[in-house]
């Protein structure tokens, strides 16, 4: 009896161990390791040259390339500052590696629905590769190859395409060089370099990638244009600006979350009128899927002769907001959300920190606040002042891709604030606010709600008292 029971075991352990090493995660061979030596961030700059996928243009973008998998591919990310090869602005590919026939796989899709797919050999400093393009429903063969330049920077890549396969010609040739990861500042300050050229350029398509779908265009003027309609003053030709410079020009960052300020001095028209001078300006920008895009933008003129505003030249309103200024901080409870898709995540007490304090020379107050409980959330607020409507308005972003644009009033130790917040979903909620500050403006209390149904009904979101921190 002890021998079967034994041998019973001995099989069961044979069988256990055979099924782990079966089940065991095979790695990446030395071909898939290559593939992370394209990994990283490149600059790509050239010519598409006059074929039938549309006429001759240059090619400037960058291209990310990260592993995926576990390290058995690669995933690229193409970002055009105007048009790629075939008339793209963005694209996505993934790249594998055969090692039974030694050949590397890489699949392609445009957002212009161009697809692609191509085998390709490393020999030495060459990459060659051929595959078929689908364009327009029509497909093409197309071949090329990649040449490591001497001093290792990067490569050049030449490309060829032909209707039939017999006949070629040439349709590209792109040099990529390997950039330094640039930090999110560095970042927003080319951006901003991209939107200023594209607007000389009135380079619609440019502006619009550069510009969320749910744009607020605050004009200086004191307008509010959604992005559709700020996109069509630039292609209709209304707005024409034939000289554009920065000054002061900076950016700051706060997580997924920019802020780019400066001046610009133009010189533009808009329709028959004269819009030249010098224009102060704040963009609020988000980082979704990596990209960075300005969410909220907002230029006030500056009047000649003062362009070095004091803060003893700050509006009497604003400086009614000095009693904000410093640290705070802050807890509550929040009830479940109203509507789903708001911000600050589920039910329950939550606590942080908020920090208040004049930026641009006095012009607005900028508000930063951190979450510490129940999930980190962060958060920006610049505040400004609208002498015609006499009220304040207010721009606000979250770190979760939720934003929103407010008014408020100040009366007594009073501050009522209505709002419209835009979730990372798109939805937009309209949420109000009631503070009441003490008569010294230590301490204060909130009560916020929202509407599930556009204003008809409201709903208790959140109750929240705070203090200010003394030093």
């Amino acid at each position: 009896m002890n021998k079967i029971l034994t041998l019973i075991l001995s099989v069961c352990f044979i069988q256990t161990v055979s099924g782990q090493q079966s089940n065991e995660m095979p790695k990446p061979s030395p071909g898939h390791q290559k593939m992370l030596e394209w990994c990283g961030e490149w600059s790509i700059t050239g010519k598409a040259y006059a074929s039938p996928l549309g006429p001759p243009h240059d090619i400037n973008g960058r291209w990310t390339g990260r592993p995926i998998l576990d390290g058995f591919a690669i995933e690229g990310t193409y970002l055009y500052d105007g048009y790629g090869p075939c008339g793209e602005t963005q694209a996505r590919e993934v790249t594998s590696y055969d090692p039974a026939t030694n050949r590397y796989h890489y699949a392609f899709l445009a957002n212009t629905g161009h697809c692609e797919q191509a085998y390709f050999t490393v020999e030495g400093p060459v990459a060659a590769w051929e595959g078929t393009q689908v364009i327009h429903g029509k497909t093409y063969k197309f071949r090329g190859s990649d040449t490591d330049l001497p001093d290792g920077s990067g490569f050049i890549r030449k490309g060829e395409l032909s209707a039939d396969g017999k006949t070629w010609q040439p349709n590209m040739e792109c040099r990529h060089i390997r950039v330094n990861t640039t930090s999110d500042k560095e970042e927003l300050i080319r951006l901003a370099h991209v939107w200023l050229e594209a607007e000389l350029k009135q380079d619609a398509a440019t502006v619009a990638r550069l510009w969320a779908d749910d744009l607020t265009y605050s004009t200086s003027s004191g307008m509010v244009e959604s992005k559709s309609e700020a996109l069509a003053a630039i292609r209709s030709g209304s707005l024409t600006i034939t000289h554009s410079a920065y000054d002061s020009l900076d950016a700051r960052v706060y997580g997924d979350m920019g802020v780019t300020t400066g001046i610009t001095t133009q010189k533009a028209r808009y329709k028959d009128q004269d819009i030249s001078g010098k224009y102060r300006f704040t963009d609020t920008w988000v980082k979704r899927d990596g990209r960075w895009q300005c969410v909220a933008t907002h230029a006030s003129k500056v009047p000649d002769g003062t362009e070095k505003t004091t803060t003893t030249q700050v509006s009497p309103e604003m400086k009614k907001l000095e009693v904000f200024v410093g640290d705070w901080t802050y807890e509550g409870q929040q009830m479940e959300p109203p509507v789903e898709g708001l911000p600050y995540g589920e039910a329950g007490t939550f606590s942080g920190k908020l920090t208040v304090r004049f930026v641009l020379d006095g012009a607005f107050q900028e508000s930063r606040f951190k979450d510490d409980a129940p999930l980190t959330a962060i958060g920006l607020t610049l505040t400004g002042y609208d002498p015609k409507e006499k009220r304040y308005v207010n721009h606000g972003c979250v770190n979760d891709g939720s934003q929103s644009i407010s008014t408020a009033t100040l009366d007594g130790h009073i501050r009522k604030v209505d709002c419209i917040t835009t979730t990372n979903k798109g939805d937009k909620v309209p949420v109000r606010f009631i503070e009441e500050y003490a008569s010294d403006w230590s301490s204060y209390t909130s009560t916020v709600e929202a509407s599930p149904d556009n204003g008809k009904t409201w709903k208790l979101w959140w109750k929240e008292r705070g203090k200010k921190v003394t030093h």
